[in-house]
């Protein structure tokens, strides 16, 4: 697993939340995290490998996910980029404590990647750590610490500082997800994607991401 050098995880991390954090404000629903570059998609990406287990059992299905294989579980970088996108969104609601337009949110990404049937389970699953580990990210669930050896992504249920929104920034969320759900082709529910392996209360180390330049 690439790991990020101690000078630049500050600038890494930096840039992708602030071109998240301007194109899920400023810009309509459609064109939201539009200018989000690849490199920066490519560090969420490698975030969300770096958590996602060699294996998870739901319901008595167990999925087991190889993980000398990365290729055969990644995702396009444009899809990517739109699961992000969706759970920036998740965050924000999170954040604004609108936990029914987080579920919403999240349904409507997982619907929307099922209908498409070019997924595996190892895929679809790892569709929901990329989400996971993007809110992570956005919402101080998840940080980069550096160790005597190489710097780390660790998970904590609780951030080291609670975020909150205004009434305005609220029904700005919410009017987002609103609209992201409504534009959603009609397809037959499902529940073929596993859930997300949930941030636990105890720090949990894994390997960062490599850095976007």
């Amino acid at each position: 697993m690439a790991v990020v050098s101690k000078k630049s995880i500050g600038p890494a991390l930096a840039g992708v939340a602030m071109t998240l954090a301007m194109g899920l404000t400023a810009a309509p629903v459609a064109a939201q995290g539009k200018d989000l570059s690849d490199n920066s998609v490519k560090w969420l990406m490698g975030g969300a490998w770096a958590i996602t287990p060699p294996s998870f059992t739901d319901e008595g299905k167990t999925i087991t996910i190889d993980k000398t294989k990365r290729a055969e579980v990644m995702v396009p970088v444009d899809v990517g980029r739109d699961v992000i996108k969706a759970a920036w969104r998740s965050a924000l609601a999170q954040i604004c404590q609108l936990d029914d337009d987080v579920a919403a949110n999240h349904q409507t990404m997982i619907r929307r990647e099922v209908a498409k049937k070019k997924w595996t389970d190892q895929q679809l699953f790892y569709i929901n750590q990329l989400h996971l580990f993007t809110v992570a990210i956005r919402t101080g669930k998840a940080q980069i610490v550096s160790g005597e050896g190489d710097n780390q992504v660790v998970l904590n249920e609780k951030p080291p500082k609670v975020e909150t929104c205004s009434d305005t920034e609220r029904k700005q969320v919410h009017d987002q997800i609103l609209a992201y759900v409504a534009s959603e082709s009609p397809v037959a529910p499902t529940t073929a994607a596993a859930p997300p392996v949930a941030a636990t209360a105890q720090a949990t180390p894994v390997a960062a991401p490599a850095a976007k330049k």
